[in-house]
């Protein structure tokens, strides 16, 4: 749509995008040798990669072939969750109060931590994501526990942090010169996930978000000030915020890439008419704007909600949902066939065990 000619890099040789592309490479995306080489082939005029944790691979492409693009130190900033609670919390911004531990670190350091911290908090890995890894600690017990299964997550290194109470939010904003032309705000679900505790379970999020003027002042704030703190002028910054009952905004996460689970592509433009993917391939060109992308064109109430299952389960049928699914109000919905095909659901412990989804609009 863009006039550009479109080389896609993927680490599966079936990804679903490859038929989109005008090429396709298979990569291991992970491996700077095997992207490097790849993308030296092609000479590319600009990299772009969305809804994924590879802000990283993406700065080294722009810096090894002089593309536009954020710095890889703003992208380890943005993406590794030690470096980047450090960021913000220097620069002056709330977020829970949190220690930092080693996975080689001792019982007696990891309990200390979370006597420091207070119970309940929240563990988490540094490298992960999509929620995986992420509980809510209430007692030494549970944090020893804990302690025991920390090698199934491969980190070198694990978040303590406060357990903050309040509503949350996701955001996605873009800056270019500096300067915040976009930002897109939904209110986060957690209302249905309660048994699925000790784990954070996201069951979808709605727009408009109908936050009160002043707070959403504080939060456009608070987001032009992470772009400060991670050092980027150009780009996208994707937020999970918390407002507690005093109205203070604590940032949880704040993430140099697009976010996935069909909010930016899918969830935002059904309410505004607003696709951020458009502006944002044209900054990663260093080319200019053609038209005013963040011009919304429609007012529109929005859902989206996960289908959710308790505990593991075999499959034997699909589910009946096509009564559900084929109301006029219902826009878009998907299933993971993967966990049919295999006969099985896994139980739910991140975003990525959730076995399907519908987004609803309305008045």
């Amino acid at each position: 749509e863009l006039g550009y000619r479109t080389v896609a890099f993927d680490n599966d040789s079936r990804a679903v995008g490859r038929e989109h592309a005008d090429e396709f490479i298979c990569v291991d995306l992970k491996d700077p040798h095997a992207l490097l080489g790849q993308a030296e082939i092609i000479t590319p005029d600009g990299v772009f990669v969305h809804a994924a944790e590879l802000a990283v691979e993406a700065a080294c492409v722009a810096k090894t072939f002089n593309l536009p693009g954020i710095s890889i130190d703003s992208a380890q900033a943005a993406t590794d969750k030690h470096l980047r609670i450090a960021r913000l919390s220097d620069a002056g911004l709330s977020t829970p109060a949190y220690k930092v531990l080693a996975r080689e670190a001792s019982l007696k350091e990891w309990a200390q931590a979370g006597h420091t911290i207070g119970f309940p908090c929240v563990l988490k890995p540094t490298g992960q994501a999509g929620a995986r890894g992420v509980e809510e600690i209430r007692n030494k017990g549970e944090l020893a526990d804990y302690y025991r299964r920390r090698e199934e997550f491969q980190d070198s290194h694990f978040i303590c942090e406060e357990r903050l109470s309040g509503f949350e939010l996701s955001t996605e904003s873009v800056a270019a010169n500096g300067k915040i032309l976009h930002h897109a705000i939904a209110l986060r679900h957690y209302d249905t996930t309660e048994s699925y505790r000790p784990h954070f379970i996201e069951d979808g999020h709605s727009l408009p978000s109908n936050l009160a003027p002043e707070v959403r002042a504080t939060v456009e704030q608070v987001i032009a000030r992470s772009f400060e703190a991670l050092d980027i002028q150009d780009g996208v910054l994707k937020g999970d915020l918390l407002v507690d009952r005093t109205g203070q905004v604590h940032v949880l996460e704040m993430a140099a890439r697009t976010s996935g689970g069909r909010f930016a592509d899918t969830v935002v433009p059904l309410g505004t008419g607003v696709n951020i993917h458009y502006p944002l391939i044209e900054l990663a060109m260093g080319d200019a704007f053609t038209k005013d992308w963040f011009a919304p064109t429609r007012s529109v109430g929005v859902s989206q909600r996960f289908f959710l299952h308790e505990g593991q389960a075999s499959v034997h049928r699909w589910p009946k949902l096509r009564e559900l699914v084929s109301q006029p109000y219902v826009s878009e919905w998907r299933i993971n066939d993967e966990f049919f095909r295999e006969g099985r659901l896994p139980e739910i412990t991140s975003h990525r065990d959730r076995f399907g989804y519908v987004i609803c609009t309305g008045a």
